[in-house]
C-alpha cells in the first residue's frame, strides 16, 4: 500500500549542531562494515592530525598493528563516548593536552569527562561562520527547521549563530561548567543545564540492570547523592535538566533520587531524560507522576539490529519501548515525550523509517505520533511530502522550504 502525507518541518530536540559543523570536513567511516574498506578510507587522510568519524566497533576492532599503519589520526566511535589516539598523533598532541591524552584509554575517565573530549575533538577542526551557514543549510535540506544543541562549548557558540541569523532557530543545553562560564547575557540564552548519568550502547558503558552479553554491566557516573547535589544546584540556578541516561539502571537512579528530591522540596525541576533506551513500565509511571518530560530517538531503534553481538533479547526488544510509554505510562508525543535524532543521523528519512517499520512492534509510533513529537507546530516555513510504501517499509520524502 502507497500512502501520502504532507508533515510540517522537523523539531529536532537532540541535536549536537555546532560540533557536527565543525567536524563536517572530517573523514566517515560511518556505514562502512567492512574494516579493509575503513582502512582506505583512513589511509587517505592527508592532514597533520586526521579526525575519523563513525567508527562501529560492532563490525571490526582495530589493533596496534592497524594503528601503526596509519597516518597521525583520532579515531571516533560513533557515540563519541570512545576516542583512540594512534601514537603518532599522540606524540604531536602531548605537549597541548597532555591529561586527556595520557588518560584517553579509560573509559570511566572518558565518560566523566565527556564534555572536555568532544571540546578537545572539536578545537582539531576549528568552525568557522560559513561553515556553520552550510551545515545548517544541509540540516534544512534534510528536514530539519529548529534543533536544540545538547552540547553547548562557549559563548562563542551562541555569537556564531547569531552572525548567521539563526539564532531563532536553536536552543541550547550546557554542562554546568560552560554555563557558569557564560557571562549574564549568555546565560539567559541557555535554556537547560546537561548531565550524564551513564555511558552509551557503543561502548558498552550505558549502565544496565542485566550484563551485556559479555558480562559486563557499564557504570553509572554518579553516586545517589552525587546525582542529587547536581540536581540541587541546578534547582537552585533556575534553570531546566537534561540527563543522559540510556540503560535501566541510569533510568532507575534518576526515578529513585527525583522521588527522594520532591520529598525534600515538594517539588523537582523541570526535568528531561534524554535518550531514555530501557526504563521498566514502573518506572516510566513513576516518571510521568513526576512530571519527568523524555526525549528520545527513534532512529535508535536501530540498536536493537545493530547491537545484537552485545544485547540480549530482552534489552533488543525492550530498547525504545514507545508502545508502553504512550499505551500504558501515559506520555503524550509533543507535551512530554518529544523527538530527536542526535545526529544519528540527522533528517526525516531514517527517523520515519525507523519509527513506523522497525525490528519490534513495541518500537512503532503512529504518523501522528511522530508529527506531534518531532514536528514544528506550523507550515509557515515549509513542509515535508512523505511517500510511504507499506509493503517494501519505505519512505520517500521531499522537503520544500518556503
Amino acid at each position: 500500500m502507497i500512502l501520502e502525507r504532507k508533515i510540517p518541518l522537523l523539531y529536532d530536540h537532540h541535536n549536537h549542531s555546532f560540533m557536527y559543523a565543525a567536524l563536517s570536513q572530517c573523514l566517515s567511516i560511518d556505514g562502512i562494515a567492512d574494516k579493509a574498506a575503513a582502512m582506505k578510507i583512513i589511509m587517505r587522510g592527508n592532514e597533520k592530525i586526521n579526525i575519523i568519524l563513525g567508527w562501529n566497533n560492532s563490525n571490526y576492532i582495530f589493533n596496534e598493528n592497524d594503528f601503526a599503519k596509519m597516518p597521525p589520526s583520532v579515531i571516533c566511535n560513533t557515540s563519541f563516548h570512545s576516542i583512540f589516539i594512534t601514537q603518532s598523533a599522540k606524540e604531536l598532541l602531548m605537549d597541548q593536552y597532555e591529561d586527556l591524552i595520557t588518560s584517553i584509554e579509560d573509559t570511566l575517565w572518558i565518560e566523566k569527562n565527556l564534555q572536555k573530549v568532544i571540546n578537545f575533538v572539536a578545537s582539531l577542526k576549528p568552525c568557522s561562520a560559513e561553515q556553520l551557514k552550510q551545515s545548517n543549510f544541509s540540516l534544512t535540506s534534510l528536514g530539519i527547521w529548529k534543533t536544540e544543541d545538547l552540547l553547548l562549548t562557549g559563548g562563542n557558540v551562541i555569537s556564531f549563530f547569531e552572525e548567521i541569523n539563526q539564532i531563532d532557530r536553536i536552543k541550547f543545553w550546557a554542562d554546568l561548567d560552560t554555563y557558569i562560564s557564560l557571562n549574564r547575557e549568555n546565560k539567559g540564552k541557555v535554556c537547560g543545564i546537561k548531565i550524564i548519568a551513564d555511558g552509551s550502547l557503543g561502548c558498552m558503558s550505558a549502565r544496565l540492570q542485566k550484563p551485556y552479553l559479555n558480562g559486563e554491566k557499564g557504570f553509572l557516573l554518579y553516586h545517589d547523592k552525587e546525582l542529587y547535589h547536581e540536581f540541587e544546584k541546578i534547582y537552585k540556578i533556575g534553570k531546566a535538566v537534561a540527563v543522559h541516561a540510556i540503560g535501566d539502571a541510569a533510568t532507575d537512579q534518576i526515578v529513585r533520587v527525583l522521588q527522594k528530591f520532591k520529598q525534600n522540596f515538594c517539588r523537582i525541576p523541570e526535568i528531561r531524560i534524554e535518550h531514555c533506551q530501557f526504563i521498566s513500565k514502573e518506572n516510566a509511571v513513576l516518571s510521568k507522576e513526576l512530571g519527568v518530560s523524555l526525549c528520545m530517538q527513534p532512529n535508535f531503534s536501530i540498536d536493537s539490529l545493530i547491537y545484537t553481538d552485545r544485547l540480549s533479547k530482552d534489552y533488543l526488544s525492550q530498547n525504545n519501548n514507545f508502545r508502553m510509554l504512550i499505551d500504558e505510562a501515559g506520555f503524550v508525543p509533543g507535551y512530554d515525550l518529544f523527538f530527536g535524532s542526535d545526529a544519528m543521523p540527522p533528517g526525516i528519512k531514517t527517523a520515519l523509517e525507523c519509527a513506523l517499520f522497525p525490528a519490534y512492534m513495541s518500537q512503532v509510533l503512529t504518523i501522528d505520533e511522530f508529527v506531534a513529537g518531532y514536528c514544528v507546530e506550523d507550515y509557515n516555513n515549509g513542509y515535508i511530502d512523505v511517500i510511504i510504501d507499506t509493503e517494501k517499509k519505505t519512505v520517500v520524502t521531499d522537503v520544500k522550504i518556503i
